[in-house]
């Protein structure tokens, strides 16, 4: 049924991965269930359905019929029940201390069985999303990125805003909510991750329950799973009213063929934008003083992914600020940094993934992200392998396939008299934003 291999525990049982790490100096177990859903695989006529179903899911089951009813049951031990949704993923957690592991898959079982919805509670929860999404159009950093990093994944489904609109979920009823779930939550869709203290026979016995839990069905597929590599638009405006500084993001489309190139982006990721010491850090904030913070995004979903490249500066700023990321990113693909930047950066990815992962959740997350993009396991001895066995020549060819200057997206968010200050031209190798 099962083997224990240096720690992790590989489910064998068919249709659904799972993978456990067994982590005894923790006082705490994660678990995490996710299906293969989102805007990746919804149809037209289902656009927002994924994340509004996590909604009506958390409201209840029969024996729990409320949200405050089933969480309930693990916070009375110091616990947590929660769920998140990706733009291809919806996941449901549960962090629990060790010796409540049992009640952990028991609940998660109970709430992913296939269950029906009323449309009183369709319209109730309705006004729920309703509300998420008023609170992330008025978030406009939040909505700026979301926007960004879809303009660069359009025209795919996957591009669409992952929480749907107002007229697709005013669209749903009871019955299609629950045929949708029917269809989705199977056992045939799903992947499982875990992590932290258990006992051998607590888990499999907990395993078991929750796979029983599923109905069988079948896999879905990703429709739009080969990236449109075009050429974008070279600049967006992005309007907010009141805002005196402009949101300027640099974002590229990736298209990765191998598990071994994620980690080479990662490195990537980690020269270029983590940290203090970081490359863009060094040149935007302690070199030209021209932002208080800029940050890295890199996003997986599967074989496609998306990097951006975020900063806040003053409008005027815009075009220089855009010039020196420019700068920053030829120097690498020339590989014109020193083997000690190298190094430093090998060094923060290492470790920060070792300071993440002492918290259980986070060490489930990182299982769960192999398994959702299709990527065998992977201990973290060879992590650590092949993070450090990437060479200056390795990031230089990394940056130079998938930083392509043409296919750069750049989008600035202010007030119109903000963004009135500034302009898009297309001059040498990339483009650049200057000053009317």
């Amino acid at each position: 049924m099962y083997e224990v291999a240096e720690g992790t525990v590989t489910f064998q049982r068919e249709p659904v991965p799972a993978l456990f790490a067994r982590l005894p100096q923790c006082n705490t177990f994660s678990l995490i269930v996710s299906f293969h859903d989102g805007v990746a695989f919804e149809e037209d006529d289902e656009w927002g359905m994924a994340h509004f179903l996590e909604h009506l899911t958390l409201q209840g089951t029969p024996e729990y019929p409320s949200l405050t009813a089933l969480s309930g049951v693990l916070e009375a031990q110091g616990g947590k029940i929660s769920a998140f949704s990706t733009r291809d993923t919806v996941s449901y957690w549960a962090k629990v201390p060790s010796w409540a592991l049992d009640d952990a898959f028991t609940l998660l079982g109970k709430v992913l069985a296939p269950a029906e919805f009323d449309d009183g509670k369709v319209a109730s929860e309705r006004s729920i999303v309703f509300s998420e999404i008023d609170r992330e159009s008025s978030t406009f950093r939040l909505s700026h990125g979301l926007m960004a990093e879809g303009s660069l994944m359009a025209p795919s489904r996957i591009s669409r805003y992952p929480l749907g609109s107002r007229e697709s979920l005013g669209r749903f009823t009871a019955g299609q909510c629950a045929a949708y779930r029917k269809r989705v939550y199977c056992s045939e869709n799903a992947f499982i991750s875990g992590a932290g203290s258990y006992e051998e026979s607590s888990l499999k016995r907990g395993l078991e329950g929750l796979v029983e839990a599923l109905p069988c069905g079948e896999a879905r597929e990703r429709r739009d799973e080969k990236v449109h590599m075009v050429r974008r638009a070279p600049f967006s405006r992005f309007e907010c009213p009141g805002i005196s500084q402009v949101n300027l993001v640099a974002g590229w489309l990736l298209a990765m063929e191998s598990d071994e190139q994620w980690v080479v982006a990662g490195l990537l990721n980690t020269l270029l934008g983590t940290g203090f010491t970081s490359l863009l850090y060094r040149a935007l904030r302690e070199e030209r003083r021209l932002t208080y913070l800029v940050s890295t995004q890199l996003r997986f979903y599967r074989r496609t992914g998306t990097f951006r490249i975020s900063l806040d500066v003053k409008p005027e700023d815009a075009g220089e600020a855009l010039e020196v990321i420019g700068g920053v990113i030829e120097k690498v693909k020339r590989g014109a940094f020193s083997g000690e930047e190298l190094k430093a950066a090998q060094a923060r990815m290492w470790g920060s993934l070792v300071l993440r992962l002492e918290d259980t959740y986070e060490y489930a997350l990182f299982l769960n992200r192999r398994l959702g993009a299709a990527a065998g396991p992977m201990r973290l001895r060879e992590v650590k392998d092949a993070i450090f066995s990437i060479e200056g020549s390795d990031l230089a060819d990394c940056a130079a396939s998938l930083l392509i200057d043409d296919r750069m997206l750049v989008s600035a968010a202010s007030s119109r008299e903000a963004l009135d200050k500034i302009t898009i031209r297309k001059g040498g190798s990339r483009n650049a934003l200057e000053r009317s």
